[in-house]
């Protein structure tokens, strides 16, 4: 109940925190950091809205 993508560095200033909203908190306190996971589009957002984008 108490998680917050804003406790995080990487987070804060991460630039699609808006679309993920820190991600999965269950994953977070399951991963061996205790860190928020990053979801794939943080890596290809640009390209996935292209895509969408020539495909509707």
């Amino acid at each position: 109940m108490d998680y917050s993508p804003y406790k995080f560095e990487k987070c804060r200033g991460c630039n699609v925190l808006p679309l993920c909203g820190g991600g999965c908190a269950q994953q977070a306190f399951e991963s061996e950091e205790k860190q928020p996971v990053c979801r794939e589009f943080k890596y290809n957002l640009e390209e996935m809205l292209a895509f969408n984008f020539r495909h509707q």
